[in-house]
This record gives structure tokens, C-alpha cells and sequence, in this order.
């Protein structure tokens, strides 16, 4: 929409005085305005630099700029390949390396991020120091690339060779158009050379960690798809009111909120503030402060829903373009080394819990695994500063780690900030070629059609000929023509954001589906919250840094004073009175976010979700509910969030259930969850709940002389159920958790090798394939009466998005804390029956020995295989099994696996990831501060060329892969 308000257009006319910025992109829903910064010095001095024995690096520097400066080119010795393509990928630049397979994955990005103009100008608006700071990291990495393309090639990355040669045979016109990477001649070869690092480059890095890490929601297609799916299930089934059914159903497997699910704040959450002087009272949370009842419910017959008046076809349709964005995305973040998973587990515990009388804290973010690791490390001092722990490629800021007298680190948070906005658009102005040279499109709002923002971008690819046209269509020689809608870009409140699917499927009544999520263009307001974690001393300043992170996260602080803190952070959206979020929104105007009294649109969650030394002693998260409150509302996702089955809960039970605690029972208890099953569900945090009912339904049974239970017939399932009873007792034995002095007995094994686990494992998915996908075994009886794989109505496979929080509330009916709406029956008359049935299909398994496809299954030699069976009746020999499914010596990355093949083999082995961090630290409090963490394999990605083909790895690359196979870490220590 093109109505600018005069706050508006001074921004504009403020960027046109900035020559990075352009005069046609609006930034009005920025929070903060250009900052007039001084130029970085034209000198600086020399950091004192040692590296540690495993390649970390400790700097010592006079000023900041040298600091960071050094950082830079720490970064870029060990990570320039890395560094390189993880840029190209947040900004949508690969293609002018890599071709034509990359573009569409380049036109993802140029959608749903920002254009360089834009990056630049987000940049001025940071605080001068951190201008500084990343200002002082680029220069550093171009000063470390100028350095070895000036004659020292044998720090060239053997990989730029390979690629360089590639580029080279795909380039015969010339290089593509637009582009500031060279081919240099080195040693005889080709090799490709990174143009400069910008400020902007960091920018773009950021914004997409801020995306991937700190967003929620974005869902609302895929349930309007699944609620349509529904219908159409229970009307085949002959239902005489299929829409109400159909709705029943739906609200039950994507509840609003369950008041049984574990929270991480706790019930008392403040306590006194430890100072240098004494204490100080530090105010409790308000309860749930909501300038509007937004969370207010209409009785759901009232509540609109933009979808109603879509089709079946336009919704998959819409739903196919954003989940082939996705695809493609998750492919591009594997193939060039950027995060992939969305997770982290964090807790802190309070010196009044410790053996030491200090605090002690651990972190564990997951990312996913990677060879490069996607984090690296560095420590940091000067006279101001001093701070160390685990950053990421391409910024210069320790994202979780230590200072000299305080802990920090963070969990993804899980909440709702984001909404998919369905457009009608104007059925005489709306071409069904969005990529036409005149396509202009016309949105409805509040009764008026007005102009979507339209900009035209071009997309280069190595093979083009430079000096040809740019052209909309498919690529061939010339470079591709771009257009990018956004709605409302420049409206602080009703903006909608980028347009990420079309619908044409009607032409009369053409649709649109737009991306709005709280942190579009605030996304450095994260960044330097992050950054200021390295400077708060006291809680009250980290309390301000976390006021500053507007995408979903969690905090964890400790101080050697012995204050422990949690926030949760994020900001919080004012959504309309009776607004479902699990759906679509109406663009046309009824479903607006509300701005607050004061007219700022969002509050941070940080200000009513925080705990402050609470006397329970600890908080923890595993990306668990923040708190109770019905403000927080999930982003609806096919997993087990939020019910009352939650991983969380086995790390509040052991801080909760020993002696006082030392960092050894840390490291303990984080490889005790570490090593619960890594399957997309989570299975054995549901042992307290399924075993038990799984014990009661066998009983049941048996006095009823059912079939299922004749031990001629089943002979295994007596033992079977003994066995699990016995594992679930041996997980809460505190005689076996522990030793005679509290501490955690390093020989205490509640998941590996426990034949319990095994037949929980096999069991829940027996069961969820009973009860949601058509059944185990063909016409079996006992199998559920909703059948979420029937695929004679779509090609939807449905079944893969059931979960054991589904399950228990379909078991515990009204009682559940998302009480059961469908007044059916889900087990068709056969709970019991079903239950035992599942277990008999789970020991005929383990009792086999069938194999599976494993595609997940990581080894330089291909997708292996997961052996479903133990091949014999001994029971006891079920022992739960570590599945080596990550390689170290496979470099996970597309430019690695083309480019490094002669540099294999190396010997840093294979691993089972488990459920474990992608970074790991654990840190007491004490004077002084001793932490120890890891990142595996190594802190280097350097490979050194040696001649074609063949390269030879840094050993920093791999030297840290044995202590992570055998849970052990090694010291943190600042300058």
C-alpha cells in the first residue's frame, strides 16, 4: 500500500541521504532510526593471540576494534569456505556460483528476506559500538583474504580450487553479471576467490539465524489442509455432520492450550537479588499483562475463518509452494553448512543446590550435526571486556558462553509470533503470471483494493551471458528477472509481509498468502541483545539485554554472586478478540495485530515470563511451555509440544531428586538425556505415562481371558510386560541414580541397552499406526476408528504428524488438560485390545529381524539401515542400541562432498548423535569461574591444498570427535 505517512516518508527521505540505502524500500516498521556513527580507525594495533590445544583462539587486545578484528580473521583461517557460502545463502546469491540448480533456492531467499539496500540500512541502526564491532570483523576477513591470494596460496582452502575450476568450466561467456568473486591463477590452477565482506553480510546472516531459530508458528495452511483432510475422512465415513466431527477431531490433535503440560517457570518464581551489598527485592512477574483479552475465545461456531470459502485444491495448492519453499530450504541448509533443527535444553541450578555453594549452569543448543560444526569458539580481552564461549561463522559475538564472572545461554522458544495471511486480491487486476513483466497485483482492505509493493530483482547464475538482457521466464543464457510482492511493507500495523504462495485456481476469485511474523525488520534488535550477554555484569543488565531479543528464545544467566535467572523472550503479538491463530488470517482487515495504549505493537515476553533465584533452587527448558499462562500460546506444531507428556521433566526430576550437585552430576545428567531415543519423537519421556497403562490394560486382559494374552499364542508377552515394569522402576530408583554421597552413579544407564526401552520404542509406534494409520496388520480388528493414511482421498500422508500427546488425550477423554471434544470412540470399542495388540506387533518385530531404509542414517557411504529386530526370543537381549548415525569423516556439505574427496580417509570416526547438543558447556560459578564445553569435531574446517584432487585436513578439524563420542569435554578459559 502506497500511503505513506509523513513518518514514513521522513525515513525515506533519511535514506536517501545514506548512498547503501535505496529511495524505494520503507523501513516505518523499524524501531530505531540511523545512528550517526564515527568512521572505524584507519589503524590499529596488534591482539596478542594464543591458540589453545585444540585450535580455539584466545586474544588479548587494547581496543575492541582490534579485538574483533582479530576475530575476523579467526574466522576466516579456520571457516572461509563456510563463512563464504553460508552468506551466499542467507542473501540468495548461490546460484552466481553454482548455476542454474541454485536459483530457485536463491528466489526463496530474495522473498522471505531482504534486499541489500535494506541490510545496509538495518545496519546503521544498531548502537555504535556494534557498528563497530562488525565493522572491525569484516575488515579483519578481508585482511585474512587479501593476506593469502597475495602470494601465500597455501592457505587458499583446498576447496576454492575445486570450485574455482568448476566456476571456470561453467563460465565460458565470462563471469555472471553482478558479482564481486574472482578467478585468480594460483600454483598453477584456478581458483575462486571471495569478494569482500560487508557489514551487510553479517546483517543477512543474522536474519536468517533469527528466522530459523527464533520464529514460531507459520503453520495455519498445513491445519486448514489437515481440517479439510478430516472432513473429507469422516463424511467417506458416513457421518451425518462431517463439518462438526471434523472440527471435534481437529481441536483435539491441535489444542489451544493444555493445562496439564510442564512449564519452566516456577510456581515461585523470585527471590531476592544477591548484590555486592546484600539483597535487593526483585519484583514477581505480572500475571499474563494483556493490554486486550486477546487469548478471549469465541464459541467456535462464531469464529471466522478466512478458509472457509477455499477449496480443498487452492488450499493444497497454496500449501505445496510455501512446504517446496521449506524443502528446498532444509536442502540448502544441509548442502552448504547452515543450521538446520530447531531446538536446545539449557537449565541453570542455584549454589544452594550445589556442592560449592555457586551456581552452575549448562547449555546445549541443537542445531543439527555437521562436518563443520555450524558454531566455533573463541575467547576474548581487553581493558572493557572479556568474554568467550560458542559464536557462529560470519558474526563476531558469543551467542552462549562466559564471562569473567557470569554464564549465559539459550533454547529456542516455542511460542506463536507469526501468521500466514490470506490476500483477496482484485479478480480484473490479477495475472496469473506473478514473474510477467506488468504483473501488478491489488489487495482488499478494510473495502478498499489498494497496490501491493512490487520490486524487481536479478538473480545472476554462473552460465549466463553477462551481456545479455535480464529476462523473466526460465533462465537460459540471460540473467532472471525477479518480482518480490510485499503487502503493507511500509505500515507499521498492517503490514502482512512478503507474498510467499499464489492462488489462481478460481480466477474470479484470486488469492494471495503473505508471511507476517513480529520480527520482520527488527531482526539486529536480537543481535544486539545477544551481543550485550558479553557486557552485563549484574542481573538487571542482562535483564536489559534480553528486553532487546524480539525473536522466540530462552535465557539462562548465572553469577558468581550466586543469582540464577530464566526469561523467556520474544515479542509478544496482541492477535484480535476470538482470533484462532491455528488458521489462516483474514487480509481484508477484521484480523489486524493490535497495537498497545502507548501504540508500540509489542511487548516483550521478557517483562511477565522470568524467574529470579526461586527457591525451588533451579529452571529448566527443553524448549518446554514457558509458563502457565494463556498469553503463551504455541505455534501449533505436529510434535509433542505442549502436553503433559514432556522431555523436560527427566532433567527437573534428577536436580530435583539429588544431593547437592557438582559439575561432574552435570555433565551426568546431561548425557542421561542426551541419550533418550533420537527419533522425531521423543519416545521415552512417555515411559512413566504408557508403561503404567500399558501394565493395566495386559491385566485386564488377562482375567478376561482374552486371546491376546494366551501365553501359547504370545509367549514373549508376559516378560515383555515384566520388563517394562522393571525399566520403569529403574528410572526413578533413586538407589540406582545415585551413589551413597547424592551424586549421580556415572554407571547408571536408564536408556542404553535397556530391552525396556526397545519395547516402549516399537511399541508406541505399533500403537500410533494402530490407532491413527489403518493398523499394523491387515483387516487386524484393533485399530483406530480415524484412519489419518487413507490415502483413496489425497496424497497427504497424515499419519506422520501423530503424536503421544494426541494419543493421551484421546486416553484420558474429558479429563485431559485439552479436554476431548470428539464424543466418539478413537479405539472403535477396543482400547484394551488395541494396547496388547500393539505390543504383540512390537515383539514380533524385535523378535525378527526385519530392516528398515534409514535415510537420516549419515555415513560417507550412503543411507544405512535401521534393524528393526534382535533376531531371538531372549527378552534380555533387547538391549536399546546406539544407532552411529553421524560420520565425522564425511564433510556434510555440497561444496565439501564435491571438492574434499582426496582428502579422505581421516579418522575421526562415527557417533551416535542420541539427542544430543550440537554445542555443549557446562560452567560453576565458583571464584574463579571453571567451565568446560565442546564442538564437535573441531574448531577448524581448513583443508590445505596440496595439488588437484587431493587435500589434507587441519587437525582441528576432528580432535574433539572422541571426547564428544565419550560425553567428555574440555576446559573454557578467558585470556
Amino acid at each position: 500500500m502506497k500511503h505513506l505517512t509523513l513518518f514514513c516518508l521522513a525515513l525515506l527521505f533519511t535514506l536517501a541521504q545514506h548512498a547503501s540505502a535505496a529511495a524505494d524500500i520503507c523501513t516505518a516498521n523499524l524501531t530505531n532510526l540511523p545512528l550517526p556513527c564515527p568512521a572505524p580507525p584507519t589503524q590499529h594495533g596488534k591482539p596478542s593471540v594464543r591458540h589453545d590445544r585444540y585450535g580455539v583462539a584466545h586474544i588479548t587486545a587494547q581496543s575492541s576494534y582490534d579485538l574483533y578484528f582479530q576475530i575476523g580473521i579467526e574466522d576466516a583461517r579456520d571457516r572461509l569456505v563456510q563463512l563464504e557460502f553460508f552468506r551466499r545463502s542467507a542473501s540468495g546469491h548461490l546460484a552466481e556460483v553454482f548455476g542454474k540448480g541454485q536459483i530457485s533456492g536463491d528466489i526463496d531467499s530474495r522473498t522471505n528476506l531482504y534486499t541489500e539496500e535494506e541490510r545496509a540500512y538495518f545496519f546503521t541502526t544498531l548502537p555504535c559500538d556494534l557498528q563497530l564491532a562488525l565493522h572491525a570483523y569484516a575488515d579483519g576477513i578481508n585482511y585474512y583474504v587479501d593476506r593469502i591470494y597475495r602470494g601465500r596460496h597455501k592457505l587458499v582452502p583446498h576447496e576454492f580450487f575445486g570450485i574455482g575450476e568448476l566456476v571456470k568450466l561453467m563460465t565460458p561467456a565470462g563471469l555472471p553479471g553482478g558479482t564481486d568473486y574472482s578467478l585468480v591463477e594460483a600454483r598453477g590452477e584456478t581458483a575462486f576467490k571471495p569478494g569482500p565482506w560487508k557489514v551487510a553480510d553479517s546483517v543477512a546472516i543474522a536474519g536468517l539465524l533469527v528466522s530459523q531459530f527464533g520464529g514460531g508458528g507459520g503453520r495455519q495452511l498445513r491445519h486448514a489442509a489437515l481440517l479439510s483432510y478430516l472432513t473429507q475422512l469422516v463424511t467417506k465415513n458416513g457421518d451425518p455432520t462431517p463439518a462438526a466431527t471434523a472440527r471435534d477431531i481437529f481441536d483435539d490433535v491441535r489444542w489451544v492450550r493444555d493445562t496439564k503440560a510442564p512449564v519452566s517457570l516456577p510456581q515461585d518464581p523470585v527471590g531476592p537479588v544477591i548484590t555486592d551489598s546484600g539483597t535487593e527485592t526483585w519484583p514477581a512477574p505480572p500475571a499474563c499483562p494483556l493490554s486486550l483479552p486477546v487469548t478471549a475465545r469465541a464459541p467456535r461456531s462464531t469464529q471466522p475463518s478466512a478458509v472457509d470459502s477455499l477449496t480443498q485444491e487452492s488450499i493444497r495448492q497454496a500449501l505445496d509452494q510455501i512446504e517446496a519453499r521449506e524443502q528446498r530450504a532444509e536442502q540448502r541448509r544441509h548442502d552448504f553448512g547452515a543450521p538446520s533443527l530447531h531446538g536446545s535444553n539449557g537449565w541453570v541450578v542455584s549454589g544452594t543446590r550445589t556442592s560449592s555453594g555457586k551456581p552452575l549452569l549448562w547449555g546445549g543448543p541443537q542445531e543439527g550435526f555437521d562436518v563443520p560444526n555450524i558454531n566455533n569458539e573463541v575467547y576474548g580481552r581487553t581493558p572493557d571486556l572479556a568474554f568467550g564461549g560458542m559464536k557462529i561463522p560470519g558474526a563476531p559475538f558469543v551467542l552462549i558462553g562466559i564471562t569473567d564472572s557470569t554464564a549465559f545461554t539459550t533454547t529456542s522458544g516455542e511460542m506463536d509470533n507469526s501468521t500466514i495471511y490470506l490476500e483477496t486480491l482484485d479478480p480484473t487486476r490479477a495475472p496469473a503470471d506473478p514473474q510477467a513483466a506488468d504483473a501488478n497485483y491489488y489487495f482488499l482492505l478494510n473495502g478498499e483494493y489498494h497496490a501491493m509493493d512490487r520490486r524487481t530483482e536479478v538473480i545472476h547464475f554462473a552460465g549466463e551471458v553477462p551481456t545479455q538482457t535480464p529476462a523473466y521466464g526460465t533462465p537460459r543464457r540471460a540473467p532472471l528477472l525477479l518480482n518480490v510482492f510485499r503487502v503493507n511493507d511500509c505500515d507499521p500495523q498492517h503490514f502482512h509481509g512478503p507474498v510467499t504462495a499464489w492462488d489462481f485456481t478460481d480466477p474470479q476469485h484470486p488469492h494471495a498468502f503473505t508471511y507476517k511474523a513480529s520480527s520482520w525488520k527488527n531482526e539486529l534488535s536480537t543481535l544486539e541483545g545477544f551481543a550485550r550477554f558479553s557486557t552485563a555484569k549484574t542481573v538487571a543488565e542482562f535483564d536489559a539485554a534480553v528486553a532487546k531479543v524480539i525473536s522466540l528464545h530462552n535465557f539462562f544467566y548465572a553469577d558468581q554472586r550466586g543469582n540464577i535467572g530464566y526469561w523467556s523472550a520474544g515479542s509478544r503479538v496482541n492477535y484480535p478478540i476470538g482470533f484462532d491463530d491455528r488458521f489462516p488470517s483474514d487480509g481484508t482487515g477484521s484480523q489486524e495485530w493490535q497495537p498497545n495504549p502507548d501504540g508500540s505493537m509489542y511487548t516483550p515476553f521478557s517483562k511477565s515470563i522470568y524467574s529470579i533465584n526461586p527457591p525451588q533452587g533451579y529452571v529448566v527448558n527443553w524448549n518446554t511451555k514457558p509458563a502457565a499462562e494463556e498469553c503463551v500460546l504455541e505455534g501449533n506444531t505436529h510434535d509433542e509440544h505442549w502436553g503433559p507428556i514432556y522431555r523436560s521433566e527427566r532433567i527437573g526430576f534428577l536436580l530435583d531428586s539429588g544431593h547437592n550437585h557438582n559439575a561432574e552430576d552435570i555433565r551426568l545428567i546431561a548425557k542421561d538425556i542426551g541419550t533418550v531415543d533420537n527419533s522425531e519423537d521423543t519416545v521415552a519421556p512417555s515411559a512413566s505415562y504408557f508403561v503404567p497403562l500399558i501394565s493395566a490394560a495386559y491385566d485386564r486382559l488377562v482375567a478376561a481371558n482374552s486371546p491376546l494374552t494366551d501365553s501359547t499364542q504370545h509367549p514373549l508377552l508376559a516378560e515383555a510386560v515384566a520388563t517394562l515394569d522393571g525399566w520403569n522402576q529403574y528410572l526413578v530408583d533413586q538407589d540406582s541414580i545415585h551413589l551413597e554421597d547424592g551424586h549421580y552413579d556415572p554407571a547408571y544407564s536408564p536408556f542404553l541397552a535397556q530391552p525396556g526401552m526397545s519395547i516402549l520404542f516399537q511399541w508406541w509406534y505399533s500403537f500410533r499406526q494402530n490407532l491413527f494409520g489403518g493398523g499394523m496388520q491387515p483387516n487386524s480388528p484393533y485399530i483406530g476408528t480415524i484412519n489419518f493414511a487413507d490415502r483413496t482421498i489425497n496424497n497427504t500422508e497424515w499419519v506422520g504428524e501423530t503424536t503421544y500427546g494426541m494419543v493421551v488425550h484421546a486416553l484420558d477423554g474429558s479429563a485431559s488438560g485439552a479436554p476431548q471434544r470428539f464424543h466418539g470412540d478413537y479405539f472403535g470399542g477396543h482400547r484394551d485390545e488395541m494396547i496388547i495388540a500393539s505390543l504383540n506387533d512390537a515383539i514380533a518385530l524385535l523378535a525378527g529381524n526385519g530392516a528398515l531404509p534409514k535415510l537420516s542414517y549419515g555415513t560417507c557411504d550412503g543411507p544405512g539401515v535401521d534393524v528393526l529386530g534382535f533376531n531371538t526370543n531372549d527378552v534380555t537381549q533387547w538391549g536399546w542400541r546406539e544407532r552411529l548415525n553421524h560420520d565425522f569423516d564425511c564433510h556434510g556439505s555440497l561444496t565439501s562432498t564435491m571438492f574434499t574427496a582426496g582428502t579422505r580417509p581421516t579418522n575421526f570416526g562415527k557417533v551416535a548423535t542420541h539427542n544430543r547438543s550440537t554445542y555443549m558447556q557446562i560452567v560453576s560459578l565458583t571464584q574463579p569461574l571453571v567451565g568446560s564445553n565442546i564442538i564437535a569435531p573441531g574448531e577448524s574446517a581448513f583443508i590445505r591444498h596440496r595439488k588437484p584432487g587431493i587435500g589434507i585436513v587441519a587437525g582441528h578439524n576432528g580432535d574433539q570427535a572422541e571426547l564428544f563420542r565419550n560425553f567428555q569435554y574440555k576446559p573454557m578459559r578467558l585470556p
